[in-house]
């Protein structure tokens, strides 16, 4: 099974985010794969359940809390590759065509790993219901910073459980 996306121009947006996390690599990569903690992850993850796991695929369902207060299941597949994390749902927000995400886990130094986040998204007919464009705004800048700040908010998360767990 591949998840790799090749063709970059299927996507209409994307933003590489990045943090450096003063742990080792193998410890901040094992917070992020192996120990299954997206719950920890954020905070609008109320719930996650592997139900494949082969130690280079995995998929797992999770149970994030909506704006309105409901809840909203989602399926996520990850493919794990070396020092890459790929991530993509088949089943995306109803405001979006498609989402995909990688995270490259770099070596700073012995003691500092660095995860480069790309996201990448490609918009539907929904998105502007979602993200309504305003004077100040555009629908797509709106999205390109929802994801933003959830990609941070994520990247942050895997800081904190890494530097814990040394």
């Amino acid at each position: 099974m591949t998840i790799r996306f090749e063709n970059q121009s299927q996507w209409d947006n994307s933003v590489i985010t990045s943090i450096e996390i003063k742990a080792p690599k193998e410890k901040v990569y094992k917070v992020v794969y192996q120990e299954n903690p997206r719950p920890k992850l954020c905070p609008k993850i109320k719930n996650s359940t592997v139900v494949f796991d082969d130690g280079i695929v995995q998929e797992f369902y999770f149970d994030i809390a909506k704006d309105d207060g409901s809840m909203r299941r989602i399926r996520t597949i990850s493919r794990c590759d070396g020092d890459i994390i790929e991530f993509f749902q088949p089943t995306p927000p109803q405001y979006l065509q498609g989402y995909f995400v990688k995270w490259i886990f770099e070596e700073v130094s012995m003691n500092c790993c660095k995860i480069i986040a790309e996201n990448l998204w490609k918009m539907n007919e929904y998105t502007h219901t979602k993200f309504p464009a305003d004077d100040k705004m555009s629908t797509e800048e709106k999205l390109r910073q929802h994801i933003i700040l959830y990609s941070n908010s994520a990247l942050e998360a895997i800081q904190e459980k890494a530097v814990a767990s040394i």
